[in-house]
């Protein structure tokens, strides 16, 4: 296992951080307090290349904490608020997170303010017995 740890760093013109995918896994991953700089297209500041397949295994993975102008913003903390009515609550945390796919659902009947925050620090393969059966 490598621990790799970029702060305090200056991204210019669209540049970001690519995440390749070797045996599904991804450990020991700091990404914190850096700044990107791009050209309004939307680039996204941490890039996922899962092209020798998907990440199933996230441990100790920390991306949080970066600043960006003209690029779209991941991390692996993400936080929501929401007031309302409803018998179902439903956060996407999904644009924002680096890891996507992570949908929080509440099927009781709530009147309340609803504040959610989600962290992606670890995501080990075989199922949480937290998350129930339904992570979508």
């Amino acid at each position: 296992m490598f621990l790799v740890h970029i702060t305090n760093a200056f991204f210019l013109g669209d540049a970001n951080i690519v995440l390749k995918s070797v045996n599904g896994k991804v450990s020991g991953l700091n990404i914190v307090d850096n700044m990107f700089s791009g050209s309004n297209k939307g680039v996204p500041i941490v890039h996922l290349d899962e092209s020798g397949g998907a990440f199933r295994d996230v441990d100790q993975v920390v991306i949080d904490r970066n600043n960006i102008n003209g690029m779209a913003l991941k991390a692996s903390v993400a936080r929501s608020v929401t007031r309302a009515q409803g018998s179902q609550w439903v956060f996407d945390f999904s644009p924002m997170l680096v890891f996507p796919n992570l949908v929080v659902r509440s099927a009781n009947p709530v009147d309340a303010v609803v504040s959610m925050v989600v962290d992606q620090n670890s995501m080990p393969a075989k199922q949480s017995p937290y998350l129930g059966k339904n992570r979508s």
